[in-house]
């Protein structure tokens, strides 16, 4: 704001005169001159200098406009410009903290009580700013002067370069106010070598709670900063935490993951110790629920809740089959995402994975398996000819997505993704009861063929539900050909096999990229949505178990008369098993007659790696996604078409017209206008996309495309936001009538 009066000060003298002679004897305002326009700057500080300017200003005369001469030399040593200061005017800075006292007084009414070298940079500071910069000076002081809460952990992230912005005298005052943050006296030292006194002392107040009022809010905009958080992860790397530290009284949005990971080592040694919980808990869900846990990528915490707060009370209820599939679908399954989270994190760390995997496996998973088995002998499969049954009740354009491996918790993931939208909602979270042994060709096969028969070959399955469906129009699809162009078919099949297959070629060691396999799940159906399908359903064959850290010991090994085929999680046997570790059900499969199950997760001893497996009937295996997702219609947006069609049919030369109309209720908010882009496909990859085009109600709009050396195009018209389908129309070039534009 000094700067405004300053330019005040100058236009009051240049009212009356042409030039103004500004002489600052404190040698420090020069920075007032940088914001002036409109007038012609000349400096000089010697005798020849005044001379100069003299010249210059005289032989250009009035013609010139305004001439303001900046001087440090006091009038008393001047001697070409003393005419102007007597008769043209001047302003006379003899000591800028005056100068700067009187203005803020005679502008505001208030007094500044602050050291000289301050006043001097609240000037310098003030410039852009407004009165209410002056008004925090005067009543809260010189802490005011920066707003460090904002400032100091950018010059933590760049030190050096951050003060190139102030000249020597304000820097040297923030460099003061700094080492005031921290409870220093100001010494000369380098920026990085402060900075690094500051971070220290912000840390080190982190570790045990007591942190300064404004170094909590500078650490708080730092962690807010996406700018500058590489800046405070690299000072993290480097800073060490003694062992003697008392991890639990860390502030609860601490940076430390080392702090985390030793909370996490002592919480699972004492996972059974209801003391211990009762204090520790509150400390572990405030740290969970902190923004800064997500920044560092400790997802752990929520997991070990999930797990912790588990109530096994309700379990003593369940009296029924159903009951039990009803538990798990509601609740229990949080308790195995949980630990497939802790697995995919700690798995190659065995003294914190196998504390957690025996709880699991003692304290939650046992008593549920125990109502499991209870009531299995009642077990029915539910999926046979599923995929008939979908596409005999539906009439709108229908997808299905048959996923291998899906686990009823998996796809809760990929449901979170696909939270209901603008453009779609969910119709239906249901589940499927698969059939056993839950093994993919068997599996897929009664989802295809309402026969049960099992079909081996894929293709076969497909040819299969094609035949019984010969009036429908059905196509199919590997899921990860989904496009932009995917929607010719009335019915669209489409398999995802990669879950089970790195599953089963990389065991627990492809949980990494679970989280990567959902979100591709998640955006193909969102895609089938937006290309115009109106339900999308997800299916899967079977899920699987994930039998953790495991010993020889765990491993089962039964004795069974007669020749038995043993699996991984069942077993083929050709008279009825002995044995009190197995459930067995009738079911021939060449020489054998019945097929039995472990009454838990552990496998049968066989050759072969273990850890990711199915085939078995526990609840994980047999409980599968029958989830759906339909359009949504609740907000009608601005109709546009293609209105042309006829035209596109037969086009000749190498240029054609796409003509759109948009048509919409009057005084419609939603219908008021609608932002689209037109995407040409040949053979189901992208050749050409338009610019974004808005569109107002009752508009034409007409763009002009090239063949560009294709013969027809698939052209799209979508929602230029979430990419629907708004319509279709196929351009087929005319090359037998083509004139070579001759006419």
């Amino acid at each position: 704001m000094l700067d405004q009066w300053f330019l005040q000060d100058i236009n009051k003298v240049l009212d009356q005169h042409q030039v103004v002679v500004v002489i600052d004897e404190s040698g420090q305002g020069e920075f007032l001159l940088d914001n002036l326009s409109e007038v012609q700057l000349h400096h000089c500080n010697s005798d020849l200098e005044e001379l100069h300017v003299k010249y210059l200003i005289e032989k250009a005369g009035p013609a010139a406009g305004p001439q303001l001469i900046y001087t440090c030399r006091p009038e008393s040593k001047q001697r070409y410009l003393r005419e102007y200061v007597a008769t043209k005017g001047a302003l006379t800075i003899k000591y800028l903290q005056h100068y700067i006292k009187t203005k803020v007084h005679d502008a505001l009414q208030l007094n500044l009580h602050l050291r000289e070298e301050d006043i001097v940079s609240a000037g310098k500071l003030s410039v852009g700013k407004d009165a209410s910069y002056w008004l925090d000076l005067c009543h809260k002081g010189a802490d005011q002067l920066f707003d460090l809460e904002k400032e100091l952990y950018v010059f933590l992230a760049q030190p050096d370069s951050y003060l190139d912005q102030y000249d020597e005298q304000v820097r040297t005052v923030f460099l003061e106010k700094v080492h005031t943050s921290i409870g220093e006296q100001y010494t000369t030292k380098p920026p990085t070598t402060l900075a690094q006194e500051v971070v220290d002392k912000l840390f080190s107040g982190l570790l045990i709670n007591q942190l300064s009022p404004l170094l909590t809010k500078v650490y708080k905009n730092w962690l807010d900063s996406v700018q500058y958080q590489g800046a405070l992860r690299n000072y993290l790397k480097q800073y060490e935490i003694a062992d003697s530290v008392d991890i639990w009284k860390a502030h609860p949005e601490h940076p430390f993951e080392r702090i985390d990971q030793r909370q996490l080592e002592e919480v699972v040694q004492h996972l059974e110790d209801k003391t211990y919980w009762k204090d520790k808990r509150p400390l572990i869900r405030s740290r969970a629920k902190q923004a800064v846990v997500q920044m560092l990528g400790i997802d752990w915490w929520e997991a070990v809740l999930v797990l912790l707060d588990y109530d096994t009370r309700p379990l003593a209820k369940l009296d029924s089959l159903a009951a039990c599939v009803e538990h798990y679908t509601r609740s229990f399954y949080r308790v195995d995402q949980a630990m497939r989270q802790l697995y995919t994190r700690f798995l190659s760390q065995p003294a914190i994975m196998a504390p957690l995997q025996r709880y699991y496996q003692h304290h939650l998973l046992a008593i549920y398996l125990d109502k499991w088995f209870r009531y299995v002998d009642t077990y029915t499969p539910e999926q046979t000819g599923k995929i008939s049954q979908i596409i005999r009740s539906s009439s709108g354009k229908t997808a299905i997505v048959v996923g291998d491996g899906i686990s009823y918790e998996f796809a809760l993931e990929v449901k979170q993704l696909l939270a209901p939208s603008g453009s779609w909602k969910e119709l239906e979270q249901d589940y499927l009861l698969a059939s056993y042994p839950s093994e993919t060709e068997h599996n897929m096969s009664q989802l295809y063929v309402e026969s049960g028969e099992v079909i081996a070959i894929h293709r076969k399955r497909e040819q299969a539900l094609k035949a019984a469906h010969p009036d429908k129009d059905i196509g199919f699809l590997p899921l990860e050909s989904v496009n932009e162009a995917t929607d010719q078919h009335q019915y669209l099949v489409l398999s995802y096999k990669d879950l089970d297959e790195l599953g089963e070629k990389q065991q627990q060691r492809a949980l990494k990229y679970f989280s990567q396999m959902a979100a591709t799940l998640a955006e193909k159906i969102q895609q089938l949505l937006r290309n115009g399908y109106q339900q999308v359903f997800l299916v899967a064959d079977h899920g699987f178990v994930l039998t953790g850290l495991l010993e020889e010991s765990d491993k089962i090994e039964v004795q069974v008369k007669g020749k038995k085929q043993v699996a991984e999680r069942y077993l083929r046997t050709e008279e009825v098993p002995d044995s009190s570790q197995l459930i067995s059900f009738p079911q021939d499969y060449g020489p054998y007659r019945h097929i039995a199950f472990s009454r838990n997760i552990a496998p049968f001893k066989t050759p072969g790696v273990y850890g990711y497996s199915h085939g078995g009937l526990a609840p994980q295996e047999l409980i599968t996604p029958y989830f759906c997702w339909q359009t949504a219609e609740t907000i009608k947006e601005l109709s546009v078409k293609i209105t042309n069609k006829d035209d596109l049919i037969t086009v000749l030369g190498n240029v054609f017209q796409i003509k759109l109309q948009a048509a919409g209720a009057a005084g419609n908010l939603f219908q008021a206008e609608r932002k689209v882009q037109i995407i040409g496909f040949y053979d189901g990859k992208k050749v050409l996309q338009s610019d974004i085009i808005k569109i107002e109600n009752g508009q034409t709009v007409r763009k002009e495309f090239e063949f560009d050396g294709y013969t027809s195009l698939d052209i799209r018209l979508v929602d230029s936001k979430f990419k629907a389908k708004l319509d279709a129309v196929k351009v087929q070039q005319d090359q037998g009538r083509d004139l070579g534009g001759l006419i």
